[in-house]
């Protein structure tokens, strides 16, 4: 699987300016002209966590081992003040997105 972090260089933790230097410096390394499909890997991996918003997603969707009670974790980092939701209610709603997700793959 496919770990922008790793790729980047960076910490699981890392904020948005250390994940935007890596990205800058690996793009002075492997300029687009020069090496366009590692150019385009490093583009994926920083669109993929280049702020929290996006390191969010990243963990809620593109870790397929997380268990729903991690996901609910990530969401109240996301959103502490909001109210918890009950499990089955969440499981509606990531099969939901999962569905989405699927048809949106097939169009």
């Amino acid at each position: 699987m496919f770990d922008p972090y790793q790729f980047l260089g960076v910490d699981a933790n890392a904020d948005d300016q250390t994940i935007r230097q890596a990205y800058l410096q690996l793009l002075r390394q492997f300029p687009p002209a020069q090496n366009q499909h590692k150019f385009q890997q490093i583009r994926q991996a920083y669109e993929l966590i280049k702020d929290q918003e996006s390191r969010a997603s990243t963990r809620l969707f593109h870790v397929c081992e997380m268990t729903p009670e991690a996901i609910a974790e990530v969401l109240d980092m996301q959103h502490p003040e909001t109210q918890r939701i009950d499990l089955e209610m969440f499981q509606s709603i990531i099969k939901s997105v999962i569905r989405q997700i699927a048809s949106n793959q097939t169009s």
